[in-house]
């Protein structure tokens, strides 16, 4: 789910163990403070070993979906420019402030996750704040174990 899952591989643990051993279904993950924007998708139906874990592999029952957001007031640059790694990234890191929106579309059973710009540019255009910068739909039908 994090970028780096091998700086929580026991609350990674315990996480998809709760989701599987409660059958929850809809669960999207929201997450912020890491003055970076991203969304990152686990697929669901596969296997997941998880470094510093003896325990595993462990399964997720179906794909779970990341959306971090933040800040509002400053971004992390990276190291000397370089992006995080991030396999299960659906996109580039978002390095400008930004918020994001979720969007609940019932009839035609789907969700929306949209990573917006939270400010104007350097060149200080009203026009660009509110551009989404990353966006993910989610269809709520893949949110539930496919023997559930």
């Amino acid at each position: 789910m994090v970028a780096d899952r091998g700086l929580i591989p026991r609350e990674l643990q315990r996480f998809y163990d709760l989701v599987n051993s409660t059958r929850a279904e809809g669960v999207v993950v929201l997450s912020g403070d890491r003055h970076i924007g991203a969304i990152y998708k686990e697929e669901g139906g596969r296997e997941y070993s998880v470094g510093g874990v003896d325990e595993g592999p462990f399964r997720l029952p179906y794909p779970i979906t990341e959306v971090t957001a933040s800040s509002f007031t400053h971004t992390w640059a990276g190291n000397g420019g370089e992006d995080e790694a991030g396999p299960n990234r659906l996109g580039p890191l978002i390095h400008v402030n930004n918020f994001a929106i979720m969007s609940f579309d019932w009839e035609r059973a789907e969700i929306t996750a949209r990573i917006h710009k939270a400010e104007k540019t350097q060149m200080q255009r009203e026009a660009d704040q509110g551009t989404v910068l990353q966006s993910a739909t989610i269809p709520i039908g893949e949110l539930r174990g496919a023997d559930w």
